[in-house]
């Protein structure tokens, strides 16, 4: 039971820090090319970003077996915790005190839920710092730590994490319904179903995840494993395949005229990178899972 208390933590994380992460990267987007806006920009995607790297750091803490190791990762993002917590907190004070900032800009909450959540950040930095004991008897680990290559570990350690982003991103937009606001144009339908082929391959790999969680007590015989590990990888593959097919077909142009505020580097620059950018990450994830399995000695 309590694993699976902390594992809901992880997804309850997950989602806010989806919502957070796409609401960044909409404010770090709007004045790309504009440097001026910088200093008022920064503390705003800054604050939501970091929330980002509480996730990273619950995940990584959550999949860390030995207690020295442990404490050493709280020790560290303890520091960071407070380090980016009050230099995101000085910025915003900064701008309310100018008053670059008015209520309502980008929620009902802004500007206090940055100073809220600033502050909520240094707080769990100075706890983990005081209660790194306590931390590490009430979160157990929920998966076993498995020694890999140094290489190997890296490449998973990249491909996961771009895989974690633009999926945070796609569901971030998903539950703020960005995407869906550009229903009366030409070939809508189309690229409904693009966006639904991409959700299938990121649902895939998450559930995979979760199943290894589920079968960690009991873990499955190698060849069951194999046959369960063999159809993830294809599956996502062929809709990641599907998806670069349709990069190169006409109908490409629809992604980012359907779903301008969705995909709005596509839109901003006219070109196509949306397919590569969603279909890669996801890839390049399930096929070093796969090979590490394969690497794997029982």
């Amino acid at each position: 039971m309590r694993k699976l208390v902390i594992f809901g933590t992880e997804v309850l994380l997950y989602c806010i820090a989806a919502v957070a992460f796409f609401q960044g990267f909409q404010i770090a987007i709007s004045n790309l090319l504009d440097f001026s806006f910088m200093t008022m920009l920064i503390p705003m995607f800054g604050t939501y970003w970091a929330i980002t790297y509480w996730l990273f750091a619950y995940h990584t803490f959550l999949h860390t077996e030995d207690e020295e190791k442990r404490k050493k990762l709280l020790f560290g993002n303890g520091i960071g915790f407070i380090a980016v917590g009050l230099l995101l907190l000085i910025g915003a004070i900064i701008n309310m005190s100018m008053g670059k900032y008015y209520f309502g800009l980008i929620n009902f909450l802004f500007p206090i839920d940055l100073i809220l959540l600033n502050l909520l950040g240094i707080a769990l930095g100075v706890l983990m710092l005081l209660k790194k004991d306590s931390i590490i008897k009430l979160i157990c680990p929920i998966v076993k730590e498995e020694k890999m290559h140094p290489a190997l570990a890296i490449s998973k350690a990249i491909g996961g994490s771009l895989y974690i982003l633009v999926s945070l991103y796609l569901f971030g937009g998903y539950l703020l319904k960005y995407g869906f606001l550009q229903a009366d144009r030409e070939g809508f339908g189309f690229a409904l179903l693009f966006l639904a082929l991409v959700f299938v391959s990121y649902i895939a790999l998450a559930y995979r995840e979760a199943r290894i969680m589920v079968d960690m007590d009991k873990p499955l015989e190698r060849k069951k494993r194999l046959i369960i590990e063999t159809c993830f990888v294809s599956l996502i593959s062929v809709l990641s395949l599907v998806i670069i097919i349709v990069n190169f077909t006409p109908a490409a142009q629809y992604i980012s005229t359907c779903f301008e505020p969705y995909f709005i580097l596509d839109y901003i620059g006219s070109v196509n990178l949306a397919p590569w950018l969603v279909s890669v990450p996801v890839t390049a994830a399930a096929w070093l899972n796969f090979v590490f399995f394969l690497k794997k000695k029982d």
